[in-house]
């Protein structure tokens, strides 16, 4: 919970895929008006010390993604593959329609080249999905 900076809106998220580059050990994204109040609620929730946002009592693992894929099911879903990373990139569309590019790459982590990779892919998928024909029901 250290990382929620509720005063400023914004989350200091740890990079540490970049962290051995000098000034890139985190990034900082804005608390999203979409995960503001969900957010409140697991902090109202939390117990004093707790220092994660998902602790293993909500995820019912200490490994976040197995965690999730067992709500996932438990919902009666079918989780996707490359869960995170599909997360990831969808939010990374959906904020590109709202911001500028290098902007929305900023706040996911990623670079404009990698952004615009992406969202065209993102953006194919979509096109193709809305160009097949509905399916026909059957009596």
């Amino acid at each position: 919970w250290e990382d929620v900076f509720w005063d400023e809106k914004k989350i200091r998220v740890a990079s540490t895929k970049t962290e051995h580059f000098e000034g890139k050990d985190h990034r900082w994204i804005p608390l999203f008006p979409q995960i503001l109040e969900p957010l409140l609620e697991a902090f109202k929730i939390a117990k004093k010390g707790d220092t994660f946002i998902f602790s293993r009592e909500i995820t019912g693992s200490s490994n976040l993604r197995q965690g999730l894929n067992g709500i996932i099911k438990k919902a009666g879903l079918t989780p996707w593959p490359k869960l995170f990373q599909n997360l990831r990139a969808s939010r990374e569309t959906e904020l590109c329609q709202d911001f500028p590019l290098h902007v929305a790459a900023k706040w996911i982590g990623n670079t404009p080249k990698v952004a615009i990779g992406i969202t065209f892919k993102q953006s194919i998928l979509i096109g193709k999905k809305q160009l097949q024909p509905p399916k026909q029901k059957t009596m």
